[in-house]
């Protein structure tokens, strides 16, 4: 039995286990990323909902307004039930968060059990199959040629977790932009106010109700997509991915008082809403796309592994 022989067997063990739990962590990954996003949103909301209600219950222009008109106790209570509305998703969305990050960190304790073993297997394997293709026989051959097929594989692989991750990104930012433009869209129709930020007095309402502030989220989506495209047409999945990038006025203008016209946001509006699903239409091919070349990685891999074990046993 070649020395190496117990010492590859084990860390052909911890590479399965790390393989089997690294997708898994990268999906919850991104679906934390995803609630994180939802979950400032609602935070800006309720504390926007909470500011709505302490200006009617202290001594403020609002308050003596709907006292003088008569309507102060029903705008109270207006106002007291949005709060609790929001209070509730807020509340929901933060046990939900809650929740997957402890099976996050249920699967990093696993993790970590074999943490490094990639490196160590990638020291090893070079050592082994150098003694292996000075051997000339059918079965050290054989290992040659299934190391060869499966490190084109994983290229392969690896081109479709970057196209993945890229996507996965630029849906977040898509959404977070698509949060930006609902709530500009509700609160100018609420309000009737320039919501570049600057009269609000309120930072967390202000980043999430500031078309201003989605600039450079739309910049990076820009950037996203096109790298997106150019990565899938003819090379992943061989199909067009038919997106316009609707944000052109977004990224050149200067978000004046006139900017704000609700037919503008109204536009940006149907531009994002249509984005997003065709983001996700990208995504949903991506996803058993990876799966399948995944499995067949992990086939080749075996193979391999019991191909070497053969030989050194």
């Amino acid at each position: 039995m070649h020395p190496l022989y117990e010492k590859f067997c084990k860390l052909c063990e911890e590479l399965a286990i790390k393989n089997r739990i690294d997708p898994i962590l990268a999906e919850l990954y991104a679906k934390r990323d995803e609630l994180e996003s939802e979950l400032n949103i609602l935070r800006a909301a309720l504390q926007k909902e909470q500011a709505d209600v302490e200006k009617i219950e202290g001594v403020t222009v609002s308050s003596i307004f709907y006292t003088v008109i008569g309507q102060k106790d029903k705008r109270l209570q207006k106002e007291k039930s949005e709060a609790a509305v929001a209070e509730e998703a807020f509340s929901a969305l933060q046990s939900e968060l809650s929740e997957l990050n402890e099976e996050i960190k249920k699967y990093e304790r696993e993790l970590r059990t074999v943490r490094g073993c990639d490196l160590r297997y990638g020291r090893l394997l070079p050592q082994i199959l150098d003694e292996i293709k000075t051997v000339d026989s059918p079965e050290c051959k054989a290992v040659m040629d299934t190391f060869n097929s499966l490190t084109r594989l994983e290229e392969k692989l690896q081109k479709l977790d970057e196209a993945l991750e890229l996507c996965r990104d630029a849906l977040k930012n898509a959404r977070d932009i698509a949060q930006y433009i609902a709530n500009a869209d509700y609160y100018s129709k609420r309000d009737h106010k320039n919501f570049s930020g600057k009269d609000s007095g309120y930072d967390e309402i202000q980043k999430y109700t500031s078309l201003e502030s989605a600039q450079p989220i739309a910049g990076e989506l820009t950037a996203q997509i096109k790298r997106l495209d150019a990565s899938l047409v003819g090379e992943l999945l061989d199909f067009e991915m038919d997106i316009e990038i609707p944000f052109s006025e977004m990224l050149r203008d200067s978000f004046g008082v006139n900017l704000y016209m609700q037919s503008r946001i109204e536009k940006w509006k149907i531009d994002i809403d249509c984005l997003v699903p065709n983001l996700e239409k990208v995504q949903e091919k991506l996803i058993p796309a990876r799966e399948r070349w995944a499995k067949v990685v992990d086939q080749r891999r075996a193979e391999l592994h019991k191909q070497i074990k053969a030989v050194l046993a």
